[in-house]
């Protein structure tokens, strides 16, 4: 065999195995966006009778939020939205409610530094109120607020194509904060939605304490060291062109067959 004929083999077996690695991961990623997408309509589905059946039945759902300047005040959970960007191939999907004390009271704030806060507080949960300063003399040393207490409460679903993923962001949900959680999708079972059933109704205090499946860890390990081996082949790739000549220079030194 002539030393063209062994690159031209050479380079033919490494670009099939090549094509065929690439046809491998293009059909795996294929069936990972499928899943993902399944997932995210599993979710909306139930979000939606979730709340169609919480707006039949009333269940009471009770919450306790440390509010700013004032502390802990009890509220009460109702008034569920959904909205979804696309109904049939959902990317998005916010579930939506209101957490509401009994009735408008005052509130007595001081210092002013607090009242500060909790104005702040009912201006960013868009919380009509009146105010009067409380005085020591001439010197303001608070206000009394009047006003019925909520907070805007939300729950984001959103797919992470890259990781093939459910994102899901609480907002004032786990306290006056935002929460990030992702799952990847395969997590996304009976058990998951049941367990989101629980979590919205507050049965449950977090969503994160689910376990992942050992089947999916196995699944997310393969996904990892594939990902790993195709960064350090793609980091190999501006050498190729050197050993590609390093093995010519390695064939061109062969002593000649006698």
């Amino acid at each position: 065999m002539g030393i063209l004929d062994e690159i031209k083999k050479e380079a033919e077996r490494l670009r099939k195995a090549q094509e065929a690695e690439d046809a491998l991961r293009s059909v795996q990623e294929r069936n990972d966006a499928q899943g993902l997408r399944e997932r995210m309509v599993r979710i909306q589905r139930y979000l939606f009778e979730l709340v169609d059946h919480l707006e039949v039945v009333g269940w009471p759902v009770d919450a306790v939020y440390s509010v700013p300047g004032v502390g802990d005040v009890s509220f009460s959970q109702g008034n569920y939205r959904i909205f979804v960007d696309n109904a049939s191939d959902p990317k998005k999907i916010s579930l939506r409610f209101d957490c509401l004390t009994a009735e408008s009271r005052h509130y007595s704030v001081t210092p002013r530094a607090l009242a500060d806060d909790f104005r702040k507080f009912l201006r960013s949960e868009q919380v009509a109120f009146s105010e009067s300063p409380i005085r020591s003399g001439a010197e303001v040393e608070g206000a009394l607020f009047e006003c019925r207490l909520r907070v805007l409460v939300s729950l984001l679903f959103e797919t992470q194509e890259e990781s093939f993923e459910v994102g899901v962001t609480t907002h004032n949900f786990e306290g006056l904060v935002d929460v990030k959680l992702h799952f990847p999708y395969q997590k996304i079972d009976e058990d998951w939605l049941d367990q989101l059933g629980h979590y919205v109704l507050r049965k449950d205090r977090r969503l994160s304490t689910l376990e992942i499946p050992d089947d999916v860890r196995r699944q997310l390990r393969q996904r990892l060291e594939e990902d790993n081996r195709r960064r350090q082949a793609e980091q190999a790739e501006p050498r190729k062109e050197a050993g590609f000549f390093a093995r010519l220079g390695s064939l061109l030194r062969r002593p000649a067959e006698k």
